[in-house]
């Protein structure tokens, strides 16, 4: 979410998530996020997360935000 420009603020560079992206075609097992999250768990290495509503129309695909998980 940081990665996303904010018209309010002048800014010369953007935020950006450490890594490499995925090969389409040699997608990860588990969460494509996962080898470049800092806050991946075990779980994300495993399974794909589903969706979890963070807001009136706002969904993520983010174990982080599974009940579940305490958060």
């Amino acid at each position: 979410m940081h990665s996303i420009p904010n018209l309010d603020e002048d800014r010369e560079r953007l935020n950006s998530i450490d890594g490499i992206v995925p090969n389409p075609f040699e997608l990860p097992e588990g969460c494509y996020f996962a080898p470049r999250c800092k806050h991946a768990m075990a779980r994300c290495k495993k399974e794909q997360p589903g969706d979890y509503t963070v807001g009136e129309g706002h969904t993520v695909k983010c174990f982080l935000y599974d009940e579940k998980e305490g958060k």
